[in-house]
């Protein structure tokens, strides 16, 4: 999305009318595109040594939370039934709680005092 252009969005985005694809747009398209690239890099280093990093994978798993209720508000609080169906605002809910309980089971857990 950081190479992204306005043709692309208008693609992406199911053709919507071209006045809807504004600069602003593309700008923020942009930018998240940077965002999800930085936290890719982030989840890819904490892999590397997951019990030394798990303050990053503890914060992707509040960040994938927080990301899942923020469609469905969306839903209820903007007009965005005309471009999208409802269920696919709760599928990518789901699927992101999916993925936060997936890693939440899958963290490291912190070792336990050894007795010495």
């Amino acid at each position: 999305m950081i190479f992204s252009s306005k043709p692309l969005l208008l693609r992406l985005f199911l053709h919507p009318p071209e006045s809807e694809i504004t600069t602003l747009l593309v700008f923020l398209v942009k930018e998240l595109g940077g965002a999800t690239l930085a936290f890719s890099l982030m989840l890819f280093f904490a892999y590397r040594d997951p019990v030394r990093n798990v303050a990053i994978i503890n914060a992707f798993i509040v960040g994938l939370c927080i990301l899942a209720f923020t469609p469905l508000l969306s839903l209820y609080t903007l007009d965005v039934r005309p471009f999208y169906p409802a269920s696919w605002f709760w599928a990518r809910s789901l699927v992101r709680l999916a993925l936060a309980a997936l890693l939440y089971y899958l963290r490291p857990r912190q070792a336990s005092v050894a007795e010495g």
